[in-house]
């Protein structure tokens, strides 16, 4: 292969036996033996001898210079694009065949033609062909089809071409029609056709091969790469995913090449234990991450990593949510957003801090009087944005949860689908408060279908933290479409399932992970 602005300069000998593909320049001053395929492009300049036994074909420019011979011994095809400019001599010996369609310039210099030169309608020969004048086939049926190029025959050199020809999958226009057909073109340029080619073999671009199971994407081919967790069939073998490791069959796998994230299964022998957890980096080791600082899917929390993501100075580890608060130093260690004041010599501003209390206190009142606080902390899944496709949607959402009480019955919907979709797996990681007898009074329950709650983390049963000093509990599990009424859960909710209010710290944080299918 010779690509366009390479040029082969040849002084020696240069013998080819298979093909050579040329969209540059070949400039040759020595010995050039062809038994093989010589597919020209591009230019060949020839100033001592070509030996041709085999075929050279030819849609760019042959400069054939004084001095220069060219014996053709089998055939040469000057297609329609194609110039043969002559100022030496080229022989056509009994027996061998020039096929031109476009312009032989043999004004300076000499063809000595025994054999046969097949000039169609649309070729030129300019200057005098010593014993044989080129033959004009526009009525002749050079491929003996039944018809030739003036009753409409669009290649008389192939006997599969004629306006009475069924289309074949070989890259041409068997009938003639000048359409060829859609599923013989690559549209997305992978190389791949949609159609299977003939056993007579293609005869348009070369290269091409069939099969593409879909043509507008470059990725998806016979023999590409399979991902897993895209939905699509990327290697056409007609199935998805396959080739990938998933023993307890929750629909994770094993292997991290080619695998979308959030895909790699974190226990493969439990079918409970699903994909990987965003946590985020805790550069200052107080606890808390931010997502400004970076962010890594795993199993478990890397050293340097935390899930909780509402640090608002990962630099400092005496600012977190929940710190103790230095009154009028202009930091905001808490993380609640402002800097908390000393207004105790100030009658005025206790007045103004008193009633603003006492503003918030019935606006809290207010929501722990109502059943449910679904607006509260509801995410929509139509709002999450996603990276995955084919039908199934990765989900990963953290829920900062508002520093209220929790009457006993009361719920928050935590994660809410909207339409028709469902989520079909979902794991749930915690952190919620513990009472002293480290038994959590929330649980997490799933919305299914028909309004009713199934249970999915039982307080009691499934601690698997410890009470810490800000005294909350962390707990995992994944609720299973199969696992619940119907199938479908439509909702992920948090509800105080004990007798007694619930309060819940500003650092109370939840994340949810799953598929959700629209």
């Amino acid at each position: 292969a010779n690509p366009a602005g390479s040029t082969i300069n040849n002084s020696g000998t240069l013998t080819n036996s298979d093909t050579i593909s040329n969209f540059g320049s070949i400039n040759n001053s020595g010995p050039f033996t062809n038994t093989g395929t010589i597919n020209n492009s591009g230019t060949l300049t020839n100033s001592n001898v070509i030996n041709n036994a085999g075929s050279l074909r030819s849609d760019g420019i042959i400069d054939n210079l004084s001095g220069g011979f060219i014996n053709n011994n089998d055939t040469i095809d000057n297609l329609s694009s194609g110039t043969i400019n002559n100022s030496g001599l080229i022989a056509n010996p009994a027996g061998s065949t020039i096929n031109n369609s476009g312009f032989i310039d043999n004004s300076g210099g000499t063809i000595n033609n025994s054999g046969i030169i097949n000039n169609d309608c649309t070729g030129i020969i300019s200057g005098i062909i010593t014993n044989n004048q080129p033959v004009d086939t526009c009525d002749s049926d050079v491929d003996s089809d039944g018809f030739t190029v003036n009753t409409g025959d669009c290649n008389d050199n192939d006997p599969t071409v004629n306006p009475a020809a069924i289309e074949l999958v070989d890259g041409q226009d068997n009938d003639c029609d000048g359409v060829i057909p859609s599923n013989e073109i690559d549209n997305d340029g992978d190389g791949y056709i949609e159609a299977i080619i003939d056993a007579g073999g293609w005869d348009g671009s070369p290269g091409i091969q069939g099969g593409d199971c879909n043509d507008s994407d470059n990725s998806t081919y016979p023999g590409a790469a399979e991902i897993f967790g895209d939905g699509i069939d990327n290697n056409c073998t007609s199935g998805i995913d396959e080739g990938f490791t998933d023993t307890d069959g929750d629909g994770y796998v094993v292997e991290t090449v080619n695998v979308l994230d959030g895909f790699v299964d974190c226990n493969d022998s439990d079918p409970l234990v699903l994909g990987e957890t965003i946590f985020y980096a805790d550069t200052d080791g107080d606890g808390y991450g931010d997502p400004a600082s970076g962010s890594i899917l795993a199993c478990f929390a890397p050293v340097g990593f935390a899930l909780d993501s509402s640090d608002c100075d990962d630099t400092d580890n005496s600012i977190y949510p929940g710190a103790t608060e230095i009154l009028d130093d202009g930091i905001d260690q808490d993380c609640d957003g402002l800097d908390s004041q000393d207004t105790s010599n100030n009658d005025t501003l206790s007045m103004i801090l008193a009633a603003i209390i006492e503003a918030k206190t019935m606006i809290l009142d207010s929501i722990n009087s109502l059943d449910t606080k679904v607006d509260q902390v509801s995410q929509k899944i139509d709002n999450i944005e996603t990276g995955s496709s084919g039908g199934k949607e990765r989900v990963s959402v953290t829920v900062n949860m508002p520093h209220v009480t929790m009457n006993p019955g009361e719920l928050f919907v935590l994660l809410d689908t909207t339409g028709s979709g469902t989520l079909e797996k979902v794991h749930v990681a915690a952190n919620l408060p513990c009472s002293s007898s480290n038994e959590p009074k929330l649980s997490i329950v799933a919305g299914v279908a028909g309004g009713s709650l199934e249970p999915v983390i039982n307080s009691s049963s499934e601690f698997t933290g410890f009470m810490g000093p800000k005294k909350t509990c962390t707990f995992h599990n994944t609720i299973l479409a199969s696992d619940v009424p119907g199938g479908e859960i439509t909702d992920v909710i948090l509800i105080n399932d004990g007798d007694k209010k619930s309060k819940l710290p500003k650092w109370s944080v939840v994340t949810i992970t799953g598929t959700y299918t629209p």
